[in-house]
């Protein structure tokens, strides 16, 4: 009889440990975690309980250009290339990928109001560090602007 109970609270055991990563017992996604989070709260909580949860399942966005205080970054070109390296990333995301213009004039000749670009790429950035694309002539490529970047959060 105890070996059936024993056999019992175990495959129990074994049972609710599968099932509560499978969202049985919270939430299994970023959606179902801020409706758990805001219920019966006020919608003044919305922007705390999105970043609780973005912590705890996060996602990729778009970070805006506040995020360019965390960060340091160089660009390079080559005969039939372009890459982006993020040297520095202090912030508390991932970059994932940029999305960049690149002109054959150099800055000192570019408008005061805005960029004139030839090219504008979106690139993925590799393992929060670099992210490169083809070109023809790469090398007369003089000047680059980052029209946005995107991140997921750093667990």
């Amino acid at each position: 009889m105890k070996f059936r109970i024993l056999i019992f609270f175990g495959f129990f055991l074994l049972c609710s440990a599968c099932f509560s990563n499978a969202g049985w017992f919270g939430p299994s996604n970023f959606d179902e975690c801020l409706l758990e989070k805001m219920k019966g709260q006020d919608q003044s909580m919305l922007k705390i309980s999105a970043r609780m949860c973005e912590k705890e399942f996060p996602y990729e966005r778009e970070l805006g250009f506040g995020y360019f205080n965390h960060i340091k970054y160089r660009w390079m070109t080559d005969i039939n290339q372009i890459s982006v390296e993020i040297e520095q990333n202090n912030g508390d995301y991932i970059i994932t990928k940029i999305r960049a213009s690149f002109s054959k004039k150099p800055y000192e000749e570019q408008p005061k109001y805005g960029f004139d670009s030839d090219i504008t790429k979106e690139i993925s950035i590799i393992g929060d560090k670099i992210g490169s694309f083809q070109v023809d002539d790469g090398l007369s490529y003089k000047s680059m602007q980052i029209n946005a970047i995107y991140g997921k959060y750093r667990k």
